[in-house]
């Protein structure tokens, strides 16, 4: 059940809609039923005619008793009329390290 709430706040994350033309840091407490178990860190910043938007998240979790960290870095750069250039995905599970 808990799994779900993870995935649901990545999918809030991901479908916030457009931020301002300025470029702008925005901070997040993330919340799993009433206790801050982590945060988020989404800034976009406007330059050489490309847009670079940059979303850092750490949660902290127990699975057993054991606490788990995962911390993802999401970093995507497109033209400023809204054209894909590039993006880039790093998850850190703490023993494990993924990314595309």
């Amino acid at each position: 059940m808990k799994v779900r709430y993870l995935f649901s706040i990545f999918l809030i994350f991901a479908a916030a809609g457009p931020v301002s033309a300025l470029d702008e840091t925005e901070y997040y407490a993330v919340f799993m039923e009433g206790k801050k178990i982590g945060h988020a860190i989404r800034s976009r910043v406007a330059a050489d005619g490309k847009v670079t938007t940059t979303q850092e998240t750490s949660i902290q979790v127990s699975r057993a008793g054991t606490p788990v960290k995962v911390h993802t870095t999401k970093t995507d750069i497109e033209t400023t009329d809204g054209k894909p250039l590039g993006f880039k995905i790093v998850q850190d599970f703490g023993a494990t390290t993924a990314s595309i």
